[in-house]
């Protein structure tokens, strides 16, 4: 028996691992699934409980902290006290059991669910939970958080959640049309010179770049090179000791003044432009693949922080901007030339490309302030 297994029989572990089949499938983060290494190591642990149609995950508190709606970003949504019990994990293949373990639970409960699972939130409500929010992963899994006080009949009973009043109503936006006015004209002109531009777009460096089908050139980057357009803190480890020595700087390219029309569509948004650049998304089923922007350490609504905007200047009607709201709801979007869309990057998001022709937008990232998120909300 391999060390690995706590003294467990590679059957019961293979047994209990098709309970989490379903689980595993919909999980997007490979920390979070549930194989028989992580289940040896659960059960060895004492945090492993399960029935033959039900298993969860809990653990209690023994100390104070915060449930973060990103992981890689510290915006609180609910704070843990010692004592708290913590289900992070369930699966089930009798939902009605399974509730009957949850409501085993005698302390104050938080409980962690696949929020796109509409089956997963019917456990949580039926079992007297209220949603306090989401917890966002890097791979773009959304994990409704419920609570449930020790005393049901309160609902939250004396727990309050101050965490979500400081929120900014703008933290649940996605995907959300800019109250600009019509800039058709400015797009059609900048589109001209497109027409005219021999340039090469440079293929993005993102993983979820399918088919290497997402590339951009920059009008303002980290160099005077519009060919670079790569973020330097958005990189790996690896990367940044390969560029320890050179100098990145938020600068504008020579690119930048050959487009004197995109400066009308930048003084519209009113913060300090980072980064400016077109961003092509090849025809054909050009995909970008779902996933969040959290390697920007920078991304965000407050102020000072970076918001992004979107400009089509030449699309298609099969153009699909896809994101997830704070209800894990899919949306879905067609961004249409003359328009301006706010993408929160930090939430799950896709986009393809399923029409005949290029898909060019102008993206500008600006800094976060009263005026800006007046646009959105």
């Amino acid at each position: 028996m391999k060390d690995w297994q706590k003294n467990i029989p590679l059957d019961t572990l293979l047994e209990l691992e098709q309970l989490w089949e379903g689980y595993n499938q919909r999980t997007l983060s490979p920390f979070l699934e549930m194989k028989k290494h992580t289940i040896a190591r659960t059960l060895s642990e004492g945090t492993y409980t399960y029935g033959k149609t039900w298993a969860m995950v809990s653990r209690v508190s023994k100390s104070k902290t915060q449930f973060n709606m990103y992981s890689a970003y510290k915006i609180p949504i609910a704070t843990i006290v010692p004592d708290d019990c913590i289900v992070e994990k369930i699966a089930y293949t009798d939902s009605q059991e399974m509730i009957k373990a949850l409501n085993t639970q005698t302390e104050n409960v938080y409980l962690l669910i696949n929020e796109e699972h509409q089956l997963d939130r019917e456990v949580a409500t039926t079992a007297g939970f209220c949603k306090v929010g989401i917890k966002i992963n890097t791979f773009g899994d959304i994990q409704g958080l419920y609570f449930r006080d020790k005393q049901p009949s309160l609902a939250f009973g004396g727990r309050e959640f101050p965490e979500q009043l400081d929120l900014l109503p703008e933290e649940k936006l996605v995907l959300t049309k800019a109250k600009l006015s019509d800039v058709t004209e400015s797009c059609q002109l900048i589109y001209q010179r497109l027409c005219d531009f021999d340039y090469t777009f440079t293929n993005h460096y993102s993983n979820y770049n399918k088919d290497k089908s997402w590339s951009a050139i920059s009008l303002r980057g980290y160099t005077a090179d519009g060919s670079f357009i790569t973020k330097p803190a958005e990189m790996s480890k690896a990367w940044k000791e390969k560029h320890k020595d050179e100098v990145f700087e938020l600068q504008d390219t020579p690119l930048r003044e050959k487009f004197p029309e995109v400066e009308h569509l930048i003084r519209l948004l009113p913060g300090l432009p980072h980064r400016i650049r077109f961003m092509n998304l090849k025809p054909g089923g050009g995909e970008l693949q779902r996933h969040t922007d959290q390697v920007d350490p920078d991304a965000g609504v407050i102020d000072k922080k970076l918001m992004r905007f979107h400009f089509p200047i030449v699309t298609n009607p099969d153009v699909i901007f896809n994101q997830w709201d704070w209800n894990a709801n899919l949306v879905k979007v067609h961004m249409r030339v003359g328009e301006c869309w706010y993408i929160d990057v930090r939430k799950p998001h896709r986009a393809i490309n399923g029409g005949t022709e290029m898909r060019t937008h102008l993206v500008i990232d600006v800094e976060a302030n009263k005026e800006v998120r007046s646009l959105i909300c």
